[in-house]
Formats: C-alpha cells, structure tokens, sequence
C-alpha cells in the first residue's frame, strides 16, 4: 500500500476525512481561542491541532497520543477510530475513491459536498449545483442559486467539504433554498434551516425549502400562498405537532401552518 500516494490525495481535505472516519470533528483541525475536548476521554481532556494540521491532520491529545502528535491523518484516523494503521489507509483511500497503489481517481466537490454533509446526491442535484473557484487559493465549491421573495434566482450559496459553507455578501444572505422549482398551491412544505436539511429531507421523498435562518421572513410567505407548511417554531410546539401529525425530526423545532398570503 502506498501510504506516501494516500497522503498526497489527502493533504488539505482532512477537515472532511477525519469527521467522516473518527468521532472527531472538523474543528479540532483548526485553532482557536477554546480547546476541543476529546469525544474518547468524555471532555476529560482537550486536543489540539499541529501548526498545518488542516494540510497534515497531525493532531494531540493529553490522553489519546500521550500528549505526542499523531503526525499525520492516518495516524490520526487509526488512533481515533480503532484502527491499524493500514486499515486507516485503506479507509482513507476508500473515503477518496483511490486505489492505494494507483493513482487518484477524481471525484468531484459536488460529491465530497454530498458524503461530507450526508445528503443524497439525487436529491441535491435538484439545487442544480455547479462546481466553481472560490477565493484567493481557488478552491473547488458547490454552488446553488439562492431565491429571493419573488421567486427569482438573485444570489448563490457555496458548499466545501469539511465547512459550514457561504452565502454572497450582502443581499446574498438573504433568501431560500428551492429545490429547482416554486412550491404550488395545496403542497405540504417542510422549511429547515439551511441546504443540508433541506436535501436530506427530499431525499426523503418531501417537499422541502431551505431557510436563510431559524424563523422564515415574512416577505416569503407569498411563495407558498395556498400550500400547508412546516416552519420554525419553539419546542413546545414542535412535539404536540409532530406526534399528532408523524413528521419527520429535523435539525429545527417545527410547526404546521397554512400560508394564506396572496401572490
């Protein structure tokens, strides 16, 4: 097995490789002003990152590496999920789509964007995404179109591996995830926040719309003036609704209403 090819395909991803293999979370590649607890000492202990760890995956922890870097995401794999360490390479080159004594097989944002964040790639397809370079360092992302109130793509939100991902600045940050067409009268609607969800919940076989946040703005309720839908409430009401109708559970607290609002 070639362990050198292994970490060249994987230098700069680990921040999707390591949440995807350990029960380690991307931040614990990056530092920052609180330390991360580790998940296999219960918080008892902290982690945190080499110099470059986003590059290398090269991590430490008090308890876990006896306070040693691991030097590399291998290691770091193979000590955080129980691995050997040519099983971690395996797996790395699995997660990949490698062979481990060929070369690279490409595998586009589009679908690291899907495994990374769990979202079935029919279902995110529909977002009609297109791979584009974002930034001064020309990182591949997965953009979507962003609609606004009147039903128009004006702006776009970008997905990477291993990050929350971005909304366009400005009047960007405002707007809905649409799933390449506009709700119609006497639909039912789900309306998590964000795209994530949204996927997740038409791969589902739902109606789903992302929100820009937890409530959706009022200048949005025309869109789906005639159609049932749920939308971001506190918990209270989210329980009595979702026993008494059996939908689905999804990252935000939820309510059933029907949008009256006329186009």
């Amino acid at each position: 097995m070639d362990f050198e090819l292994i970490k060249q395909s994987a230098a700069g991803k680990w921040s999707s490789i390591i949440p995807a293999l350990t029960p380690l979370r991307a931040e614990v590649l990056t530092r920052g002003s609180k330390d991360h607890p580790c998940p296999l000492c219960s918080g008892t202990s902290v982690i945190w990152p080499a110099t470059n760890a986003e590059e290398n995956g090269s991590i430490t922890c008090r308890n876990c590496t006896d306070n040693k870097p691991t030097g590399d995401g291998i290691a770091t794999v193979a000590r955080f999920a129980g691995l050997s360490q040519f099983e971690a390479a395996k797996a790395i080159a699995n997660y990949l789509g490698i062979s481990s004594d060929s070369t690279p097989v490409q595998t586009d944002v589009i679908e690291q964007v899907c495994k990374d964040k769990r979202m079935p790639l029919d279902a995110f397809m529909q977002f009609e995404p297109t791979i584009v370079k974002r930034g001064r360092n020309r990182m591949d992302v997965a953009r979507v179109p962003i609609y606004n109130e009147l039903g128009e793509k004006h702006s776009y939100f970008d997905f990477q591996p291993g990050q929350k991902g971005w909304f366009a600045r400005g009047s960007g940050m405002s707007g809905l995830f649409l799933p390449g067409r506009l709700p119609q009268p006497g639909e039912t609607w789900l309306l998590p926040e964000g795209g994530k969800d949204t996927a997740a919940l038409i791969g589902l076989g739902y109606n789903a719309a992302g929100l820009p946040s937890s409530t959706m703005p009022d200048k949005f309720a025309r869109l789906f003036a005639g159609s049932h839908y749920l939308s971001s409430r506190p918990r209270r009401y989210w329980t009595r609704w979702r026993t008494a109708n059996r939908w689905p559970t999804f990252g935000n607290r939820c309510v059933s209403s029907r949008c009256k609002a006329s186009g």
